[in-house]
């Protein structure tokens, strides 16, 4: 899949970091009442963000992804919990291995590619004593100016069954590489049995959504604008993202 270019900031930013928020309390509360519901009480919450940034973003004025993670996985797991951060940039990782919300016993931070990374998450699991099958969370990617490690998130998502794929995607900027985000095919690239979409502002530019595949049990998140993606309004919103105006003219529902 090809790289994307580097995408616009202000209002979209921070409409997106508002989904990111909404998205890990609905996950991490989720995955709480699997482990209450088991009895599964020697169990952590595992996060895993591929395209992690410094925490904060200066030109939209809002905290990033991994902190928001943190203080989501903290409201519900305490210290019960294991978060990885990667990024390319050794100025990102810098920055946010500064932050005050970095538990060096918690959150570790690697710089390195997120193919590579996406590979070894079984082998933290297994190092930390728990069974990557059987383990709950979340793998976090977004996209900017860097690939989607498809190949190695398909091979996760078999090692890994429960943690859940969460994808920030700016589609206008797949549309103008000459190609698409697959949204329409993730059930069938990521082997997860269920996929939420993200509604998308009319108004903004790059199309931004998020995507969510599972493969346990959960409801759509529809006063955060979450539908299941193979609900009409999901097909509706994958049909947008996907496909330029032009070409929409000559589809029809």
């Amino acid at each position: 899949m090809p790289s994307t270019p580097g995408q616009g900031q202000g209002q979209t930013t921070r409409d997106k970091e508002i989904g990111f928020d909404a998205v890990m309390r609905r996950n991490a509360r989720l995955a709480k009442n699997v482990m209450r519901k088991n009895k599964w009480v020697e169990y952590s919450y595992w996060h895993f963000d591929l395209n992690a940034g410094k925490g904060w973003n200066d030109t939209a004025q809002v905290l990033g992804s991994p902190i928001l993670a943190i203080h989501a996985i903290r409201d519900y797991f305490q210290d019960k919990h294991f978060c990885f951060f990667v990024d390319i940039s050794g100025d990102a990782i810098g920055s946010l291995s500064v932050r005050k919300e970095i538990d060096p016993e918690r959150h570790f931070l690697h710089l390195g590619d997120n193919s590579d990374f996406a590979s070894s998450i079984p082998h933290l699991i297994k190092a930390k004593g728990e069974k990557p099958y059987f383990a709950l969370g979340s793998v976090y990617c977004d996209p900017n100016a860097t690939d989607v490690p498809m190949d190695a998130l398909a091979a996760l998502a078999k090692e890994c069954n429960r943690l859940d794929i969460i994808i920030n995607v700016q589609c206008t900027s797949f549309k103008r590489t000459g190609s698409a985000f697959p949204i329409s095919s993730l059930h069938l690239m990521l082997q997860k049995k269920y996929w939420l979409i993200r509604r998308h502002s009319p108004s903004d530019p790059w199309q931004s959504t998020i995507l969510i595949g599972s493969n346990g049990d959960f409801d759509a998140y529809e006063s955060k604008g979450l539908v299941f993606l193979d609900s009409p309004e999901g097909q509706r919103i994958a049909r947008q993202c996907e496909h330029t105006r032009a070409e929409l003219n000559g589809i029809r529902d």
